[in-house]
Formats: structure tokens, C-alpha cells, sequence
């Protein structure tokens, strides 16, 4: 499984090679997450505003409430059609 990888033996410093060397591969999201009014934790209306601003939308993967457990790209489509609608009308 790890042919040509790294070894084993060794100090902490020689097994793991730091974050310099390593890679996070996830996809960054819910920093922005839409809610309901009074949800202390919404920054977004149900129409994409950032709330106490005016002429602010967020139409990304921030806007999730909680972290998916999927690819991210399908729900972020998703996002970005009902955002869509949402400003340009049906």
C-alpha cells in the first residue's frame, strides 16, 4: 500500500513529515451559513443577503449550515441555481 512511501522507523520528526510536506484536500465551507431570523449563528437571509448590510450576497459553499459528507460540487450547483432564481426571479 505504501510502496516508495515513507518509513516508519524512527523519531515523531522522521515518521511524520509536517504540515510543510502534507496536503488538506478538503473543501472549505459553512462560514457564512444561511438560517432562520433569530438564529445567532445565520449570517445569511433565506435569499443570500448578509445580514446588517445592504447589496452583500454569498452564493458559495460557506453558506451550508454544517459541514457535508459528500463532494461538495453537486450542492454548491445547487446553491448557486436556487441563488439565481432567487435574484433574477423564475
Amino acid at each position: 500500500m505504501f510502496q516508495g512511501g515513507f518509513s516508519l522507523a524512527g523519531g515523531f520528526e522522521e515518521v511524520w513529515p509536517g504540515p510543510e510536506n502534507e496536503n488538506w484536500s478538503h473543501h472549505a465551507s459553512c462560514s457564512c451559513p444561511i438560517g432562520e431570523d433569530g438564529d445567532p449563528m445565520a449570517v445569511l437571509d433565506s435569499k443570500f443577503r448578509v445580514r446588517g448590510t445592504e447589496g452583500l450576497r454569498v452564493i458559495d459553499a460557506s453558506v451550508f449550515p454544517r459541514i457535508l459528507g459528500l463532494d461538495i460540487v453537486v450542492p454548491v450547483y445547487i446553491v448557486s441555481e436556487k441563488a439565481a432564481e432567487d435574484i433574477l426571479g423564475p
